[in-house]
């Protein structure tokens, strides 16, 4: 008997190195836990198995077996997952409305933008950064139907870097927090990332446009606020059916 427990606490031990090893995987606890998020997962519950013949029961199955696919399937499928998104975000880009006194316009791309981390999970940053590379090199999906090099390089050429780096931190911490699949935690999430295309995007126009803080968050900023909330609840309200619990 005394072996046996002996071999199970072996067994736990281990276990608990493979799940809480130091590093980068002990930071994001530290900062899952900061968020709210609760424990990271050692590996998404996709294996859970549901016996019954409810309708809820069917579609919560067929919700895992979905995201089963989606996080174990090859590189290579996750590419052209990825690049699906980036041609979304670039049809979300040519939704644009002008107003009189900001050379920015209001886009589509950001409610791709957050979906991305939520249905690619880690990935979600791979589709922006497939929609920043394609565009700069001349794939006409950036605002206006333009592409160039000259779009990164120009007034909104920070909001475009903050999309790889939006859609990544909420794909990270949707794929690795079971409790970060609410809809309140992916509110939470998703109103950070606007937090962070609005940073690189207003820090770019600043530089360019030579405008202090003030102005450039009338130009840059406040007249997005309302209708990127907006984007935000709809954006969580998707994640929280689709995403499995």
């Amino acid at each position: 008997m005394r072996e046996a427990i002996n071999h199970i606490k072996e067994k736990r031990g281990r276990k608990v190195k493979m799940v809480y090893k130091p590093g980068i995987r002990m930071m994001s606890k530290r900062i899952g836990r900061l968020f709210g998020f609760g424990n990271i997962t050692t590996s998404t519950p996709l294996n859970r198995d549901f016996h019954g013949g409810t309708k809820l029961q069917y579609i919560d199955t067929y919700k895992y077996s979905i995201f089963k696919w989606l996080y174990e399937c090859n590189f290579i499928h996750k590419f052209l997952l990825a690049l699906g998104i980036a041609c979304l975000t670039g049809l979300g880009a040519q939704l644009r409305i002008y107003l009189p006194f900001t050379p920015v316009p209001f886009t589509g791309q950001v409610f791709f933008v957050l979906l991305s981390g939520t249905l690619l999970g880690r990935y979600g940053g791979l589709s922006q950064a497939i929609y920043l590379g394609f565009g700069c090199l001349g794939v006409p999906w950036f605002a206006g139907m333009r592409g160039g090099i000259e779009v990164l390089s120009g007034i909104t050429g920070g909001y475009l870097i903050g999309f790889i780096i939006a859609s990544t931190i909420i794909g990270f911490f949707t794929e690795g927090y079971l409790t970060a699949r609410s809809f309140k935690s992916q509110l939470s999430l998703m109103l950070i990332g606007i937090g962070i295309i609005y940073a690189f995007g207003a820090i770019q126009f600043s530089l360019i446009m030579h405008t202090d803080l003030q102005k450039t968050a009338i130009l840059a900023v406040i007249p997005f606020i309302p209708l990127d909330i907006l984007k935000a609840i709809s954006a969580s309200i998707i994640a929280t059916v689709i995403l499995p619990k």
